[in-house]
């Protein structure tokens, strides 16, 4: 009588994914550049954005076999004292206080135009002839990883994913500390609303706010 074999089954859970390996990365870049925990907000004479003296520096990450890189954006002017006032703002994340900043409208900086941010990191593509994020998987997947690394450091530097056709600036990110989440999208329209080409259709959209 034939004797049954035993089997055994060993699952090696030490295998990296690349999802993990980006992840690690940025997370890696983000301490590197010491943008982890929470920060004060900077102060900056009035109109700095508006000036647009900005510098950046650029690290390169990859995430399964497309080369991307990590740019972090920020204003180079020197701090002024800020105003004391009745209430310290001292507990209110930096993040919020660029979104309620109202003098930094209109800037010709894009990405401080489209959210009035005055420090940022955008994640892109090194290579835009040749690896393009395009679909909606792919975004999401490149997002997810950027979301658990930005959780992971508790970064609340905002962190921006450029995808699609780089001349139509879109872009998708998260901003994340103890407390809250904020999340960034834009969209590019292919045609313009006829409503937003005329000064009566704008006026009209601007009662509807009000």
């Amino acid at each position: 009588m034939a004797q049954s074999e035993e089997i055994f089954e060993i699952n090696d859970f030490t295998v990296v994914s690349e999802l993990e390996r980006f992840v690690v990365c940025i997370e890696a870049v983000i301490h590197e550049w010491q943008l982890s925990g929470k920060r004060q907000k900077k102060t900056f004479a009035k109109g700095a954005l508006q000036r647009s003296k900005w510098s950046n520096r650029t690290e390169p990450v990859t995430f399964g076999g497309v080369k991307l890189k990590m740019t972090h954006w920020f204003i180079d002017e020197p701090e002024v004292e800020a105003k004391e006032g009745p209430e310290t703002l001292s507990h209110v994340p930096a993040l919020m206080l660029d979104l309620l900043d109202v003098t930094g409208d209109f800037s010709p900086n894009s990405i401080a135009s489209f959210f009035g941010l005055s420090e940022y990191i955008v994640v892109c593509t090194a290579n835009p002839t040749e690896d393009l994020i395009t679909g909606d998987d792919m975004r999401s997947l490149f997002l997810s990883g950027i979301t658990m690394a930005v959780s992971a450091a508790e970064c609340d530097v905002p962190v921006l994913l450029q995808y699609g056709d780089p001349e139509h600036l879109t872009f998708a990110g998260v901003c994340q500390n103890r407390n809250t989440r904020t999340n960034f999208s834009t969209v590019a329209l292919r045609n313009g609303q006829p409503r937003h080409t005329n000064l009566a259709g704008l006026l009209d959209l601007f009662k509807e706010k009000i």
